[in-house]
């Protein structure tokens, strides 16, 4: 199926795409790399429907860089693209959990917020979830340099103290040796008048 019937405006199409996802006839949609037929440049969408089914999660599969390549006008998917497009379908059919980053389970809720036309476009939903990590790693991120910067004032603050100790040792050493010189110099003027 070529992608115009996931994002087309057209009120039959999004009548078709809200009911789709209202009735929970979606079940999936695998979006295949480019070039698997002869001359054809776009990416492939197999849209899994299943009348009566309980379950209302759609799940969305980025198969888009599983391939081997053919020659330069057609690409293959192997048996192991194969199966591992089939083993994320199965898990998510048996209610387990996605492990591959090329899967995503969305629920209705998150398919009609901002989406009054119901685009299911599975580039929409990668793109959101790559923002929520990317804002995740960047809270991360936030906090660690937030722990470091404490760390360095705390070394900084016992640097400063060593400092401050280094110094005072090297004034007594200072008076010390000071002393040392003055007791040598009054010995040795007692030495010269004998």
């Amino acid at each position: 199926m070529v992608s115009n019937i996931l994002f087309n405006c057209a009120e039959n199409a999004v009548k078709i795409r809200r009911n789709l996802i209202k009735k929970h006839y979606l079940e999936t949609v695998i979006v295949l790399p480019p070039k698997l037929f002869f001359e054809v440049n776009i990416d492939i969408y197999v849209l899994i429907l299943r009348k009566g089914r309980e379950e209302e999660n759609v799940l969305f599969i980025n198969a888009t860089d599983l391939f081997v390549k053919e020659d330069a006008n057609l690409n293959k998917l192997s048996k192991e693209n194969i199966k591992e497009i089939v083993k994320m379908y199965e898990e998510f059919r048996q209610g387990g959990q996605i492990t591959s980053q090329r899967g995503l389970i969305v629920s209705p809720s998150e398919i009609e917020k901002d989406n009054f036309f119901y685009i299911l476009l599975p580039k929409r939903f990668f793109r959101q979830k790559n923002d929520k990590l990317a804002q995740v790693k960047t809270s991360e991120l936030f906090e660690q340099i937030r722990v470091l910067f404490q760390e360095v004032k705390n070394l900084s603050q016992e640097l400063e103290i060593i400092y401050n100790n280094l110094s005072e040792v090297s004034k007594i050493l200072t008076c010390e040796e000071t002393e040392r010189q003055r007791d040598r110099e009054t010995e040795r003027q007692r030495e010269f008048n004998q």
